[in-house]
């Protein structure tokens, strides 16, 4: 795709959802070669009152992604299925990767700048985050995450974690 056509849009708020998978990458062999990618997911809390075909462009937290993201080029958010896990309904759920580590910084005091963040020891699945990504229809790249404040724990996904 043609760089002139990336967009960089920041998603907030939302919660991280497969916190060591921000640090540790997974490895896959494509075209002969060893790449590494680093993913997340990210849930988003639905404010948009329940109707029967919810639109995740309605959402304020994806205004930024909405404006930028073309119609008719599929859905890049989801609404989370009636049955999967009590803390992911009633919530939108998206992915994003990067072939390089992403920029995961927090805030630890308020008047403070953010620090950034090497290891996922003091930061949780759940915890409340803003997210930087570089849009490539039909693709959603992770740039930065910004862990701002705790959030309530959840477990993670199948498929959200990597190693132990």
């Amino acid at each position: 795709m043609n760089d002139n056509r990336k967009q960089k849009v920041i998603i907030a708020p939302a919660r991280v959802v497969g916190v060591r998978s921000l640090f540790i990458p997974t490895t896959s062999v494509i075209k002969g070669r060893d790449v590494a990618k680093w993913f997340a997911s990210f849930i988003v809390a639905r404010t948009v009152p329940e109707v029967m075909f919810a639109n995740w462009r309605d959402e304020p937290a994806f205004k930024s992604l909405s404006a930028a993201w073309p119609a008719g080029k599929g859905m890049p958010v989801k609404m989370a299925a009636l049955n999967t896990a009590e803390w992911v309904r009633g919530h939108w759920s998206f992915g994003a990767l990067s072939f390089a580590a992403p920029n995961v910084c927090i805030v630890m005091q308020d008047e403070n700048p953010p620090v950034p963040l090497l290891t996922p020891d003091i930061v949780k699945d759940g915890d409340n985050v803003a997210v930087a990504l570089t849009l490539s229809p039909p693709k959603l790249y992770l740039d930065t995450v910004l862990f701002y404040a705790p959030g309530a724990a959840i477990a993670p996904l199948a498929g959200t974690e990597v190693g132990p």
